[in-house]
This record gives C-alpha cells, sequence and structure tokens, in this order.
C-alpha cells in the first residue's frame, strides 16, 4: 500500500525536472536509465566548483553584496561546492591562472551536470542553497570576483 507521504515524495521526484525546466527555466535532460537530471553548462546556466571550506567564504562575500547563488555540494572528500551562474565570460589569461591556483573549476561548455534529486542520498548531490524562482543567477564574473577577493582577504587557500 502506498502512504500519503510516499505518494508525495513520489510526485515530487516527477515533478523536479518540469521545476528545474519550466519554473527556472534552465536548459535540463534527464537520463532515461537512471532518471537523474542534469543541467546544460555553458549554456543559460554555468558552475564553478571549489573546495567547501573556501566556497563558504566566498558564499558569504557573495550574501554580503545581495547576491544570491544557488550552490550544491557534490558528495565525495573532500567536499565540492558548485556555484550556479549565468553563462561564462572570457577571462583574462591572468585570472584563469589565479583561479587554477584557487582551485577554482569549471567544465567545457555542453557538459551535462547531475542536479539534486528530491530524495537525496548520502552519494547524491544535495543544494545548499537552493535556487529561487523570484531570483536571477549571479553573472559568471561576480562569483570569479568574489573568489579573488576571497583570496586576498583570507590569505593562502
Amino acid at each position: 500500500m502506498i502512504t500519503p507521504v510516499a505518494d508525495e515524495a513520489a510526485q515530487r521526484a516527477l515533478d523536479l525536472p518540469d521545476y528545474y525546466t519550466e519554473i527556472l527555466t534552465w536548459p535540463t535532460t534527464t537520463e532515461a536509465l537512471t532518471g537523474v537530471t542534469g543541467v546544460r553548462l555553458g549554456e543559460a546556466v554555468d558552475a564553478l566548483f571549489m573546495r567547501a571550506g573556501f566556497a563558504c567564504e566566498v558564499n558569504h562575500l557573495l550574501v554580503l553584496s545581495m547576491l544570491h547563488a544557488p550552490v550544491i555540494a557534490m558528495p565525495g572528500e573532500p567536499t565540492t561546492w558548485v556555484f550556479l551562474t549565468q553563462a561564462r565570460t572570457v577571462m583574462r589569461e591572468s585570472t584563469v591562472a589565479e583561479l587554477m591556483r584557487l582551485k577554482v573549476e569549471w567544465e567545457p561548455v555542453g557538459t551535462t551536470m547531475p542536479l539534486p534529486s528530491a530524495d537525496v542520498l548520502e552519494s547524491e548531490p544535495r543544494w545548499l542553497v537552493p535556487p529561487d524562482p523570484a531570483r536571477e543567477l549571479p553573472p559568471w564574473m561576480a562569483v570569479v570576483g568574489a573568489a579573488r577577493r576571497t583570496s586576498s582577504l583570507c590569505g593562502a587557500w
């Protein structure tokens, strides 16, 4: 027998891809075999990956700047946080070098990154800061700038 709670969880899982695509207007795909929903990076949505401790400081600077970035915690050791942004912009070589030094990374355009599911397991990505449909994603360079400022304020990470 299916309980109302199980029914609600199943409905949320079915609605999640629609939420990402229709409400947030993100370019998503759902794998037929696994049912995992992912976002294609480099179009309307992009992502910057960084270590959790450093990322926490970056997020703090973004909040102080009144910017809201959805943040995903990726499983693994060490934990990686993923900041979702608007599409990336071209960066100077010196900026790229600094981000590499800080271990801030990004995936090639067109890569599909898994999004958190409705029922998150410990081995799956989960939302630390969920997306807010009423807010735009922050510009790529705003998150890059926050990472660079965090490094200059907090010393060597």
